[in-house]
């Protein structure tokens, strides 16, 4: 049923009724399995699935279920619809769908092109996985891994995750928090953890710098989304990403950036105030500097610098709004036949990011905006260098995974329609046509890593501590995750992992561990995190470093080896105390402070004001009598 069709049925009144007499119909299931990446027990992961019905870019109740992992991380959740559960306003929309998929299947919902999904993992303590793609396929399969984040702790009136990646500062008092966990993430290594897709809800294509996800909770673990007043916060931009860092106003002194935060309401990236680049101790970075932090040369960490009253994850980003599109219909290597029920993306390669995912149909069709390459006169990331080509690839993952070759994305300006919700069915889309493509699906391999981890000696807060420098980090956790967008199927790896020794993995007495990785392609990139913790007369002496190490090549079966894993420490005590003592909170005159807290058991949304609505038009007067202007302001900078 076209759009038009479907909001022409919604009225305008919204008591219930009687519903026609039209069954209840599973229109889509997805199902799969989730891990968490230090080895704990997945089962309880909530898992949430929105299906934008009428297409209107709202993720509403009556387009929303859940459901909860088994223990051994499975899930399988159905979206029902039923024109008896709704109020009279949704009965013409529901029976309609309804009936139409009756008459015509599960096609009857791709008539307006794929159907918009959303996918969201959550668990208490582990950063939040979400998924916004597109199917033209009625029971995807889709994996996720869920990492530990870092506990926030306090210290001298501060307060930061025990890894010292993000911090804060002038917590407001009565605040009820109870726990809180946060951490920072470079987007180019840690794709598979950036919520949603690389786009915003205007639409255009987002170069990040750097995201970091911070969620508080009261001690019954609901969560706190809004605080009374703001707080100072920051997280640290990884190197890796600084020649990416933009600069909103030249010649003025500061280097600004420009801010985002994801809307769980929508599932998509909302504009914030600006921020600006500091120092670990609040020294804001002067525009002189630019120079040496995009060419690598700077010598101490930067961090992203804002103020927020309301918790989400936090994005720097500098927002394209002109972009090209690809399309191409994928085929078995084996059998020659179309590939359907797989999800595929275009992944930058010479950049960071994908426009979102797809769920072939039956065709094996796909179609999804990329990175336009630059034409000789054309500046578009405003980078200062004109004419830049820009590499993309394929990336296919099902019962195995599929890396394609890098090609060059078009100059054309082209576009699939709104970002994971395209307007076009994949084979009559105006795109550059990649062809067909022959797919082999790679099953994932051992790889062996052997890592020595030590104390660096460095202090990230607080002295002290029961270790020296270069000591053994002795009972340190380390962790391995792949680099980069691909996530490998967890049932696989589970097969391959029964009898062998795979990560997380304990460093022992001798202070040298060895365990496996599961990985795939022929340069995989390994990230391996280590932390260990101990409590001294109640302070927190917590240790933990991370690094990129080069993984197996097809037909080798260990890693070359690398240098100690070096951990920082920090000595923290308790966000709860520290909390507590800053006393309760004065709401200011005119009427007691209000939390828009939702009974969400995912989280709600992590981006409403209090006192203020989110729509579009109470978002565009309040950033007007602040002086912002948003997405289109910073792309004219």
């Amino acid at each position: 049923m076209r759009k038009a069709s479907i909001m022409a049925l919604m009225g305008g009144v919204s008591c219930s009724a009687m519903a026609p007499s039209v069954a209840a119909e599973e229109l889509l299931s997805f199902t799969g399995r989730v891990a968490l990446a230090d080895g704990v027990a997945p089962d309880g992961v909530k898992v949430k699935l929105q299906v934008d019905l009428d297409r209107d870019g709202k993720l509403q109740s009556f387009e929303t279920v859940s459901a909860t992992t088994a223990a051994d991380g499975s899930y399988d959740v159905r979206y029902e619809i039923d024109a008896k559960d709704v109020d009279l306003e949704l009965v013409k929309l529901v029976a309609s769908v309804v009936a139409e998929y009756q008459a015509r299947g599960f096609d009857s919902l791709l008539d307006d092109g794929p159907l918009p999904v959303v996918l969201t993992f959550q668990r208490e303590g582990y950063g939040t996985v979400v998924r916004r793609l597109s199917t033209l396929f009625q029971n995807p399969s889709l994996d996720a891994a869920l990492a530990p984040l870092s506990a926030v702790q306090c210290a001298d009136g501060s307060c930061l995750s025990t890894n010292g990646g993000v911090r804060f500062g002038d917590f407001p008092g009565g605040t009820k928090i109870a726990r809180a966990y946060a951490d920072a993430y470079d987007p180019s290594l840690n794709t598979t953890r950036f919520p949603g897709s690389f786009t915003d809800r205007d639409n255009a294509l987002l170069v990040s710098s750097g995201f970091a996800e911070i969620n508080l909770y009261r001690d019954d673990g609901s969560p706190v989304h809004e605080l009374g007043a703001p707080v100072k916060t920051r997280f640290e931009a990884n190197r890796a990403s600084w020649a990416t860092l933009p600069d909103l106003q030249p010649n003025s002194g500061r280097i600004e950036l420009p801010m985002y935060s994801f809307d769980p309401a929508t599932a998509e990236w909302v504009p914030e105030p600006d921020g600006e680049l500091t120092l670990a101790n609040g020294r804001v970075v002067s525009e002189d500097e630019l120079s040496s932090l995009r060419d690598g040369s700077f010598e101490q960490p930067v961090f992203v610098s804002f103020e927020t009253k309301h918790f989400s994850t936090f994005n720097c980003d500098a927002p394209i709004d002109i972009r090209a599109c690809v399309r191409g219909t994928l085929v078995s290597k084996l059998t020659g036949k179309a590939l359907p029920g797989v999800s595929v993306s275009v992944d930058g390669v010479t950049y960071t990011g994908t426009a979102g995912a797809m769920v072939t149909g039956t065709d094996g069709a796909f179609a999804m905006d990329v990175r336009k390459s630059e034409l000789p006169d054309e500046d578009l990331d405003r980078n200062g260098e004109a004419g830049e080509p820009l590499e993309a690839r394929v990336v296919v993952s099902g019962v195995g995974v599929f890396i394609g070759e890098p090609f060059e994305t078009p100059t054309t300006k082209a576009t699939v329609g709104s970002a994971s919700r395209p307007s076009c069915r994949p084979s009559e889309c105006d795109c550059l046509d990649l062809g067909t493509i022959e797919v082999e699906l790679e099953e994932p391999r051992l790889c062996e890593v052997s890592v020595e981890a030590v104390y660096s000696g460095e202090h990230v807060i607080g002295t002290g501590g029961p270790l020296e420098a270069s000591d053994v980090v002795v009972g340190a956790t380390v962790r391995a995750s792949l680099v980069g967008g691909v996530q490998l199927p967890l049932a696989s790896v589970a097969a391959i992992c029964g009898g062998a020794a795979c990560a997380p993995s304990t460093v022992p007495a001798s202070g040298r561990t060895t365990f496996s990785v599961p990985v795939a392609g022929d340069s995989p990139q390994i990230q391996l995190d280590a932390s260990w913790s101990t409590e001294e007369g109640g302070v927190l002496h917590h240790y933990s470093g991370s690094r990129v190490v080069t993984g197996c090549s097809r037909g080798e079966s260990a890693a070359p080896a690398f240098d100690a894993l070096a951990l920082d420490h920090s000595g923290v005590t308790g966000l709860g105390d520290y909390i507590a003592a800053l006393g309760e909170f004065v709401p200011p005159s005119g009427g007691a402070g209000r939390s828009n807290d939702r009974d969400d058991p995912l989280g709600g949304c992590g981006c409403t004001h209090v006192g203020g609505d989110r729509t579009p038009r109470a978002v565009l007067l309040s950033a007007l009598a602040l002086g912002v202007l948003g997405m289109r302001r910073r792309q004219k900078s």
